[in-house]
């Protein structure tokens, strides 16, 4: 099983990601936030969505900065389950 899927499962929805998240801030939506991009991600290995330009853009926009891995109660890598769906 890979990286993001593994994380994208074991994610508990706690929202706690959320509030910190340089991406949320900018955008004010549950899609740009770490939560919404394991959600997206779900749904890609689902095959209920393709890894096409709309969503490399969604991607994208996370900044990687790690501030939803330290605040994680169960410390899921969710910056390295992003970036391994990264394109380039």
């Amino acid at each position: 099983m890979s990286l993001s899927k593994e994380v994208s499962n074991a994610c508990i929805k706690c929202a706690k990601c959320i509030p910190i998240c340089p991406s949320y801030e900018i955008y004010r939506d549950e899609i740009h936030s770490p939560r919404g991009f394991l959600e997206l991600i779900k749904y890609y290995h689902q095959g209920d969505l393709e890894l096409d330009k709309d969503l490399q853009t969604i991607l994208d926009s996370c900044s990687l900065c790690g501030d939803c891995v330290k605040k994680c109660p169960i410390d899921l890598p969710i910056d390295e389950a992003i970036k391994s769906l990264r394109v380039g």
